[in-house]
């Protein structure tokens, strides 16, 4: 579980031994794409996937995870995951 204070940014890495043909950042079943205060990124040449959130909120706690898929195309897989709880100031 990765905890943070509300108004604190949070920035998770992804590291691939090989490129994978395809990656997504999920909340839950809600699929992550850039906006005012996230940032997804995917770096084929470096292998490398990351998300950043700006200004956390409440409403961005949830299970969130990177999902891969497979060298065959034909599944899903995930591949890193886990929980953001958002406190207020001084509850951490």
């Amino acid at each position: 579980m990765v905890c943070i204070v509300t108004g604190d940014s949070v920035k998770v890495e992804c590291f691939f031994k090989k490129k994978p043909p395809s990656v997504g950042w999920y909340r839950g079943t809600i699929s992550v794409t850039t906006d005012p205060r996230v940032t997804v990124v995917y770096n084929e040449e470096k292998l490398f996937s990351s998300m950043e959130i700006k200004k956390c909120k409440y409403s961005d706690e949830g299970k969130l995870c990177v999902q891969v898929e497979d060298e065959d195309g034909d599944s899903v897989l995930e591949f890193a995951g886990f929980s953001l709880s958002v406190k207020g100031v001084g509850v951490l």
